[in-house]
């Protein structure tokens, strides 16, 4: 379940601001103890630019949404939904997820679904697992999906654009 654990903001100086929220029950970081403090760039920047991507990745997302790769705030504005970890960043309200119940499974259970899966069924990974990258292009081009894969750095990015084509229709 979702909540509200502050506000990452930035200063109008393009430096990073975390405050908690009153209501916050853990902390982010061992050097961001909850507290009703603002937290100014050297506490904020270490934390929250870590859920940025790095290099390439990173490079591309910021030319994608003409910034800079060092404008931490900038990129998780436009990312923030899908970081890396346990911490998602949303403007406004937070996802109403309340009438999602988790599944708590035991040993057993969680053993026997494994058992049963079999990707070799879905046609997408069995592509993937055939023939990597040039199986999955060669499935999305049968489905009618033009893929520009010059701008996929790794075959996850691959599965991203073509579950975001999948999605469309």
């Amino acid at each position: 379940m979702w909540k509200k654990t502050g506000v990452l903001s930035n200063n109008g100086m393009g430096k990073l601001q975390f405050q908690y929220d009153s209501s916050a029950k853990h902390p982010l970081s061992v050097r961001m103890p909850i507290r009703t403090i603002i937290y100014d760039e050297p506490y904020a920047e270490p934390f929250f630019g870590n859920l940025t991507p790095e290099g390439d990745a990173l490079h591309t997302i910021a030319k994608e949404f003409h910034t800079s790769d060092e404008n931490t705030f900038s990129i998780l504005d436009k990312i923030g939904g899908e970081c890396a970890g346990d911490v998602s960043l949303y403007e406004g309200d937070i996802p109403d997820d309340s009438n999602e119940k988790p599944v708590i499974l035991d040993e057993k259970s969680m053993a026997e679904i494994i058992e049963q899966y079999d990707p070799y069924q879905n046609e997408w990974m069995n592509s993937l697992i055939s023939g990597g990258a040039s199986g999955l292009l060669v499935l999305s081009k049968s489905k009618g999906m033009n893929i520009d894969y010059s701008k996929c750095y790794s075959v996850c990015d691959l599965c991203h654009m073509i579950n975001r084509e999948l999605a469309k229709s």
